[in-house]
């Protein structure tokens, strides 16, 4: 079966759930979770499942970390190695 491609919506969200695992490993879940909001278990969830992601995640993130939500949603961190 032919892989679909992915809207912008999702590839918006799949960046913006792979920024929220980088910043997991560097400053912590605990951390990110109390920047956003949410438990530990919460934030995990939505980097499993990127539907879950609120514009107010992202804002909350946005400003913790001195991004522009716009950049947010594009591969602004790096990951070691890549």
């Amino acid at each position: 079966m032919p892989e679909l491609k992915k809207t912008k919506e999702a590839e918006f969200l799949d960046c913006a759930s792979k920024n929220i695992k980088i910043l997991c490993k560097s400053l912590g879940a605990d951390k990110i979770a109390i920047i956003m909001g949410l438990s530990p278990n919460s934030v995990y969830n939505r980097i499993k499942k990127p539907a879950l992601i609120t514009l107010q995640d992202v804002l909350r993130l946005s400003d913790y970390t001195c991004k522009e939500v716009n950049d947010f949603i594009h591969p602004i961190f790096q990951e070691k190695g890549k």
